[in-house]
């Protein structure tokens, strides 16, 4: 079960206006941007925020296109989807103000010493396991704020990591300001948050279509902005958070019950495996062989294999692998330096992680913290028995060292005849697929 893939799915629905009912005696959207604008001139007139020099006006015309009018001026635009007749298309920064974050200078201990302000990272954000903020690791002073660029936010504001990476989203429910790695909205209605926390998450991937940068990539305040948001009447916009909310806490319940269920099939692989590699093996007496596992199974550092450019796509042909739980990080449409396997199989080796993967298709790679492996005597080995035996070598990899030379390569194993390696491949092979099955039928 893909319970995030079902998730998006109806997060796409309910952003389009097809997952709750739309009600006649609903107020339409575009009395409600009448209030919002409203509501915005009386901040201009208090001084709280600066009056914006292209105010975006969005309508259909006549031949159910839309345009928007900025500063006088009338262009055609093109929208993602249609939307229900009592909806609108407006721009974020048309909703709310858009606020860029700043860092107090570290080496002023004044600016952090007995902070009361929190303050936020992307990489705070990515510890954040639900999508309100109510507390954070790190705190300024008022002088920390007051000397950087730092904006202090109310409560119900929305934060987005604008770079490294761009996505992480949260709904602040204390006063708090960011670094210069986020960008937030304050909506002018405070009854919108909740649909505009799932607008601007079913948005993400064209703010990242429109980030820019060379290291990394970036969304500025004003492509924040720019964001397109279909705008339902208010009291559709409550009908639809609430149901999100509500299928949100169901899917907790899944993904925690489907999470229980992996790990037990997890354990009984290990358990599978150390039927057959373990102490207790039947397979013990047929053991022939006593040798240490470099000697085994060669190994090859992968740099004239690893990719130039992470530029990729599902259109390209070779896949850039790493050992980990991603296997696949993408595809490549460079033709040099790929690992060709021949019509055989190598094992891919984490030489920081110890993880590895069997493959039997030509690849590239992302890494050189990895060995590739191939078995030293064809006739002697089996390179799938080698790679389940793997799968059974429990080691602490966190001391951050290169595994392979150091330790992997002079532990000692024994080894059954050619045959009986297969022989134990096909009878594991055949009970995980069995397992396969039951956990797909979840």
């Amino acid at each position: 079960m893909n319970v995030e893939k079902l998730k998006q799915k109806i997060l796409d629905l309910a952003i389009r206006g097809k997952l709750v009912p739309q009600d006649p005696n609903d107020e339409p959207a575009s009395v409600l941007i009448e209030k919002i604008r409203a509501e915005k001139e009386a901040l201009i007139k208090q001084g709280k925020i600066k009056r914006d020099k292209n105010e975006s006006y969005i309508f259909k015309g006549d031949d159910n296109s839309y345009y928007e009018k900025v500063n006088g001026e009338t262009k055609k635009i093109n929208v993602p989807f249609d939307i229900p007749t009592t909806w609108e298309w407006v721009r974020l920064c048309s909703l709310g103000q858009i606020i860029g974050g700043g860092t107090p200078s570290t080496e002023i201990k004044a600016y952090w010493d007995k902070g009361t302000i929190s303050w936020i990272t992307p990489a705070d954000m990515g510890e954040h396991r639900t999508k309100y903020i109510s507390f954070t690791q790190r705190k300024i002073s008022e002088l920390g704020l007051s000397q950087s660029s730092a904006t202090l936010m109310p409560p119900n504001s929305i934060v987005l990591s604008s770079r490294a990476p761009i996505g992480y989203l949260g709904i602040t429910k204390i006063p708090l300001c960011t670094n210069q790695g986020c960008k937030s909205v304050v909506p002018y209605l405070q009854e919108s948050v909740e649909y505009l926390y799932y607008a601007i998450m079913m948005a993400i991937p064209n703010i990242k279509e429109r980030a820019s940068g060379t290291t990394f990539k970036e969304i500025s305040g004003k492509g924040f902005g720019q964001t397109l948001i279909p705008l339902p009447p208010l009291c559709e916009q409550n009908r639809i958070a609430d149901l999100l909310i509500q299928t949100e806490n169901k899917f907790t319940i899944i993904q925690s019950s489907y999470n229980d269920i992996s790990r037990r099939i997890e354990i009984l692989k290990y358990k599978i495996l150390d039927s057959f590699f373990g102490e207790h093996s039947r397979y013990k007496s047929y053991y022939e062989n006593e040798q240490k596992l470099g000697e085994i199974l060669k190994y090859e550092q992968p740099a004239k294999y690893i990719v130039n450019s992470t530029n990729y796509s599902y259109d390209f042909a070779t896949p850039v692998l790493t050992p980990g739980k991603t296997f696949i990080l993408g595809y490549t449409d460079e033709k040099d330096g790929i690992y060709k396997v021949n019509g055989k199989k190598v094992i891919i080796f984490d030489d920081f992680t110890t993880a590895s993967r069997l493959v039997d298709f030509d690849f590239k790679v992302k890494s050189s913290a990895m060995k590739i492996l191939t078995v030293s005597k064809s006739n002697l080995y089996d390179t799938e028995y080698m790679y389940l035996y793997l799968q059974t070598i429990h080691v602490n990899n966190n001391t951050h060292k290169r595994y392979w030379i150091s330790l992997f390569s002079n532990m000692i194993i024994q080894v059954p005849a050619i045959d009986v390696q297969r022989e134990i491949v096909m009878k594991i092979k055949k009970i995980f697929s069995i397992i396969k099955m039951i956990e797909q039928s979840n």
